[in-house]
Parts: C-alpha cells; sequence; structure tokens
C-alpha cells in the first residue's frame, strides 16, 4: 500500500549530504521522485529503484532511468562502476536482507565514491519508554512502522557497514524527542515542532553525552564511501 505523506516529500537532509562534485545518482526507494526531482533540476543524472509500479509514469517523466522492482526478490540489471553516489533514504529497514542488498549496489559504485544511508534508531526514548512498558506496537508511519521488517541501532548499522567495502567518514543525527506521527492535533504539531527546535540546539547539554544523546536520535544519516 502507497504512503502519500512518505512519497511527496523532499528529503533536504540528503540532498544536503550528496557531495558536490557528484554527478550519477542512484536513488533506491525513490518513491514519488520529489527529491530526484532537485537533483535533475541540478543536471545530474539520475536513475532510480521503485517497488510501485504506480510511479513508474511519474518517475518516467522525471529521470534518466527508472527500475522498477522488488528489492528482496527481483534482480537489478544494474550498470557496473557507473555511479557517483548511491541513495538509501529509510530503505534499509524495508528489506529481509540489509547487508545482500548493499553488496549487490556496490558493484554499480565508483571506487571512492559515496552510499548515503538513512536508518531510524530504534534506541529512541519512545521506543525504550514503551519496552519497560511491555509494548512493541506496530504504527501507521515512524520507528514502529508496520511496513519495517529490520531494526537498527547505530552499532548494528555499523555492523552491517563493517562488513562491506565501505568506509564511514560522517553520521548526521536528526534529534526529536517528541515524534510528529504521535500528535493527534495540529497544536500538538506545533508544539512537538518548537519543544524538538530547542531540545537540538547546540546549547543543549545532554547532544554533548553520548550515552545519553543517542537515546534522543530519531534517524541516523550515513555518509560513505567505497574502498
Amino acid at each position: 500500500m502507497v504512503k502519500e505523506a512518505y512519497y511527496l516529500k523532499v528529503r533536504t537532509d540528503v540532498l544536503d549530504a550528496i557531495p558536490q562534485e557528484v554527478t550519477s545518482i542512484l536513488s533506491v526507494g525513490c518513491a514519488g521522485g520529489e527529491t530526484e526531482l532537485v537533483l535533475k533540476r541540478r543536471g545530474k543524472i539520475v536513475y532510480g529503484i521503485e517497488k510501485e509500479p504506480a510511479f513508474r509514469l511519474k518517475l518516467e517523466s522525471v529521470l534518466d532511468r527508472v527500475i522498477i522492482a522488488d528489492l528482496d526478490h527481483d534482480t537489478l540489471d544494474l550498470p557496473q562502476n557507473f555511479f557517483d553516489c548511491i541513495l538509501l533514504a529509510d530503505v534499509l529497514e524495508h528489506v529481509q536482507h540489509p547487508e545482500a542488498l548493499l553488496r549487490t549496489l556496490l558493484g554499480s559504485l565508483k571506487p571512492d565514491k559515496y552510499c548515503i544511508v538513512s536508518i531510524p534508531n530504534v534506541r529512541h526514548v519512545s521506543i525504550a519508554k514503551n519496552l519497560l512498558l511491555g509494548k512493541w506496537d506496530y504504527a501507521a508511519a515512524g520507528i514502529m512502522d508496520n511496513t519495517h521488517l529490520r531494526f537498527f541501532t547505530l552499532a548494528s548499522a555499523k555492523k552491517i557497514f563493517s562488513a562491506l567495502p565501505l568506509k564511514l567518514t560522517a553520521i548526521r543525527r536528526k534529534f526529536i524527542v517528541f515524534p510528529y506521527e504521535n500528535a493527534r492535533y495540529q497544536w500538538q504539531k506545533r508544539l512537538y515542532f518548537w519543544l524538538n527546535t530547542l531540545f537540538s540546539s547546540k546549547a543543549n547539554p545532554l547532544l554533548y553525552l553520548p550515552w545519553i544523546r543517542e537515546f534522543f536520535v530519531y534517524q541516523y544519516l550515513f555518509v560513505l564511501k567505497k574502498q
């Protein structure tokens, strides 16, 4: 089932992480192509892989090539050593074998080029609180999205990357105390926005305590290079 809220937004955090020298990009799980459209407007060559056939026509009007495929079951026909950057924005948690998928995709990435991965953090305080209460409930969106097959902490994500020819060059953290998907009303969303913005301030001493700050990371964004 297509979740429109996921597909109709530009991932500015991903765009900001892409090095300027990148010219050719493979976007895995490109959805409605909103982020990819920005990249095309910047003059990039962009290929996309998407599971939902309903997006084929829209994507074909935007991208240089579109591959409709199930990442768990279909063979991916990709050029070897072709791309400067591979994007996996909230993809690995949706597949059965993340490490195997990454290994396959890396064949299409040029040596010493970039792989950018974003992953939700199951160590988040909201999940830890529910575990203390004996709860493990799936939801329509968020870290406990009911389509997630795998769950990651910072350590488990690093473990997958370390098993592959990848060098971790940067980690970007998205701090959220109050997840927006828990807000039932518009006023709650506005309140959560201000509280989360205040918490994310560089003046917050908790962000400098490693054992504490990781509980408030909602999502990690990893910048890696193929070795």
